[in-house]
């Protein structure tokens, strides 16, 4: 009875569409929200969207300024066409909405070719699709570099269900491009093979796109950050399989900006399991499908390290995994009603993440949000902070919030010296200039910040001496022409100044600030000259 229905009763499509509609219900209010976090310097303001090419030969950060070894052109060229028709973020984010959809879909029919029930296949498929620890990778239009890669390793993994290995591999062959974590694609595929006890020579293919992908980086000048080698491994695992417990066990709605904290127990006994899962996965397919995936959380779990922040994306292809998990546990019951009762939870992640995902519509709310889950989160502090200086003109409530952020990221003191200056707290902007001014030592910002400030508490040495670094720092910027020719001139150096000034409307014809520095100093030589 329980067959018939699974084949042709009410159940075969209630379970698709009761999913798919939990999706929509999730993140369906989310798709007018606007750019958040870096989505202004990769997306908003990105110059190489306008010049393809540059999306081919540079890292990921590099057009907008920021130094970077993240080389992902596979992940940039998919926001190519939205930016070239001007749809902006609601179209990105309905796109990663539908990506995820695919998702979805995906690890449905994977569990159902490992031998899992239609309803329990989906019932795991809904779970991944609603879970709140999901939702940064679906609710931040950023936030494809996980996406886009993790669907490629879901949909390689169903055609290695499905016996078409080569087609598997060429997927897998496509993701380091996406991110480089998936440089460990060919272990994926190694882990894969364990289940059916012999290595496919299918194997070769991603292992010579990760070979090539990294001669193409060489060849860029972009080196891999072997610095991360040196993270504590345990500790670095420990806290992502924290992390993903934590998310697991109802540490819900997820925070926004989770702050890494080494846990090498935690790690130690992580690490065992995956060990375990190795073996066990000799000659069982169902259960190398599922640890092949959760390789890939290592790679993130060290990049958390680095940067000090736990991004819950690095997690996406353990939840990929986990969703494929649910499914096959799920068959196991024979019980219908007993598999029915399941929806609860995907019914109440659904209400959890619909709640949580208007944080992600804009950076004021989901830095404040971050702010009020952890009010002790300094990282937090400066994001909200450069929120309210950048986006809102708000100095007054900024200020405080870089004050307390210095020690967790350097830019804040930049941020800070220019809200004082702004503030009307010169004195104070320039004590932090040789502290800004070192943390940047390639960012013109604090030494231009700095002459501002010592040039409103009349200290036109000092002046003269960071505006004269601001232009060493970036002889390209004109607005750091013209404030180191206004100093000048003030101290009545007018060659000099008038030089600054020329150079300054060389490199910008448009620039009124330098045409009438040139006007002045002309006037001014006039003056000198006249009886």
């Amino acid at each position: 009875m329980e067959g018939a229905l699974d084949r042709a009763g009410l159940a075969w499509w209630l379970a698709p569409a009761l999913a798919m509609s939990l999706v929509l219900v999730a993140y369906g209010g989310s798709l007018d929200g606007g750019w958040v976090w870096d989505d202004h310097l990769l997306l908003q303001h990105n110059p190489a969207l306008d010049a393809p090419w540059r999306l081919l030969t540079e890292d990921l950060f590099g057009p907008a300024g920021v130094p970077g070894n993240d080389y992902r052109p596979l992940v940039m060229l998919s926001f190519l066409p939205g930016h070239l028709l001007g749809l902006g973020a609601p179209f990105e984010r309905a796109l990663a909405l539908l990506l995820h959809l695919l998702g979805v879909a995906l690890v449905a029919r994977l569990a159902q070719a490992l031998g899992a029930r239609n309803d329990a296949a989906w019932l795991g498929a809904a779970v991944v699709g609603v879970h709140p620890g999901l939702s940064e990778v679906v609710l931040w239009p950023s936030a494809r570099q996980d996406l886009l890669p993790g669907l490629l390793m879901v949909g390689a993994a169903l055609l290695w269900t499905r016996r078409r290995p080569w087609l598997a591999g060429l997927l897998l062959a496509l993701t380091p491009f996406c991110k480089e974590p998936y440089l460990l694609a060919p272990l994926v595929l190694a882990v894969w093979s364990l289940g059916s006890r012999r290595l496919h020579p299918a194997l070769l293919v991603p292992s010579l796109a990760s070979a090539a992908y990294l001669a193409l980086r060489a060849a860029l000048d972009l080196p891999l950050p072997l610095g991360a080698a040196r993270v504590a491994l345990l500790g670095a695992v420990g806290a992502s399989a924290r992390r993903a417990l934590g998310l697991g066990l109802g540490e819900l709605p997820p925070d926004p900006l989770p702050i890494f904290h080494a846990a090498p127990l935690v790690g130690a006994l992580a690490l065992g399991a995956g060990v375990a899962l190795l073996v066990a996965s000799w000659g069982r397919p169902r259960v190398a499908v599922v640890t092949g995936p959760l390789l890939l959380v290592v790679p993130g779990a060290i990049a958390a390290a680095q940067s000090g922040l736990l991004g819950d994306r690095y997690l996406y292809p353990g939840f990929l995994a986990m969703g494929v998990a649910i499914a096959l546990l799920a068959s196991m019951l024979n019980d219908l009603r007993l598999r029915a009762s399941l929806w609860l939870m995907p019914l109440a992640f659904a209400g959890i993440t619909a709640a949580w995902a208007p944080a992600w519509g804009s950076d004021l709310r989901l830095f404040s949000a971050a702010l009020d889950h952890d009010p002790g989160n300094d990282h937090a502090a400066f994001h909200l902070a450069h929120a309210l200086h950048v986006y809102q003109g708000d100095c007054a409530a900024a200020a405080p919030l870089y004050a307390r952020s210095l020690d967790v990221d350097p830019r804040a003191a930049t941020n800070l010296q220019a809200c004082l200056v702004q503030l009307g707290q010169p004195a104070q902007a320039l004590a932090l200039t040789e502290r800004a001014a070192a943390a940047a030592p390639s960012n013109p910002n604090p030494a231009a910040n700095g002459a501002r400030a010592a040039l409103a508490t009349g200290d036109l040495s000092a002046a003269t001496r960071w505006a004269t670094e601001a232009v060493r720092r970036d002889p390209q910027d004109a607005d750091n022409r013209v404030l180191l020719g206004n100093i000048l001139g003030q101290q009545g150096q007018l060659s000099p100044a008038r030089a600054q000034f020329e150079v300054a409307l060389a490199l910008d014809p448009a620039h009124a600030g330098a045409a009438a520095g040139i006007a002045a100093c002309e006037r001014r030589e006039a003056q000198l000259r006249a009886p």
